[in-house]
């Protein structure tokens, strides 16, 4: 009985690890990449990961984005909807903060397009 709780213990531990890991590919480093350190340094430690000229669009809103969803962009391959949400302890929903369409080939991101700015929602943009 003992050792039974002892593996389950330890699958319990293991599982979200492995999880974790599972989210790289070697198909798409430059975008993994880049998430990662947006999430941990922020725009400007993203920048490394983005080819000279694009630029990373502004979130003026304070609030801490706690994360991501990356989602497969129609009948393109090397391109994902990026959907990124605010911290909100208040409500149960996520509110989202940008929503982003990015290009990119293995060694960065080549192209990023703001489709939705959560910080002013109701500002129209520019063509």
């Amino acid at each position: 009985m003992k050792q039974l709780v002892f593996i389950t213990l330890i699958m319990g531990l293991l599982l979200p690890i492995a999880h974790s890991t599972y989210a790289y590919s070697d198909t798409e480093p430059a975008l993994y990449n880049f998430y990662d350190s947006y999430m941990t340094k922020g725009p400007k430690g993203a920048e490394r990961y983005v080819a000279k000229g694009v630029k990373i669009p502004k979130v003026t809103e304070k609030t801490r984005i706690v994360g991501f969803k990356g989602l497969p962009a129609a009948h393109k391959k090397d391109t994902r909807i990026m959907i990124a949400y605010f911290e909100d302890g208040k409500i149960d929903i996520d509110r989202i903060a940008f929503i982003w369409r990015i290009t990119f080939n293995k060694k960065e991101v080549t192209h990023i397009e703001e489709l939705y700015n959560g910080s002013e929602p109701n500002i129209k943009k520019e063509k």
